[in-house]
């Protein structure tokens, strides 16, 4: 009869570790996942959905707009971004930045140019 209850806690202890292990790596995983998703929002790597800028763009008196890719680090904590290429009123070719609030709501869009 020792002999099986040493079996059974043994199995238990197993199992234990098993468990434990599991729910390390799920920890880790979890963190590093939160730690990427903030940092993609925190450095503006994501991008403005191409309607939304251009629009916001052309809503500023632009044409012939070209949109670009991310622009990282030209926004605010928590906005997306878009790089940009337009002509002004005037015939001249500007660059900027369409930086837009992520959820669309509240915030809307507004544009940073290059020096």
């Amino acid at each position: 009869m020792s002999e099986e209850v040493d079996a059974w806690v043994r199995d238990g202890e197993r199992r234990q570790r098993r468990w434990l292990l599991a729910g390390t790596i799920a920890l880790v995983v979890a963190g590093l996942a939160a730690t990427i998703i903030w940092l993609l929002i925190s450095s503006n790597a994501i991008p403005a959905g191409d309607k939304r800028a251009i629009d916001t763009v052309e809503a500023n008196g632009f044409r012939d707009v070209l949109l670009g890719g991310v622009d990282v680090l030209a926004c605010a904590d928590g906005e997306s971004s878009r790089h940009f290429a337009a002509t002004n009123s005037a015939g001249k070719r500007v660059e900027g930045t369409v930086c837009c609030g992520l959820s669309g709501v509240g915030k809307g869009c507004t544009l940073r140019f290059s020096r």
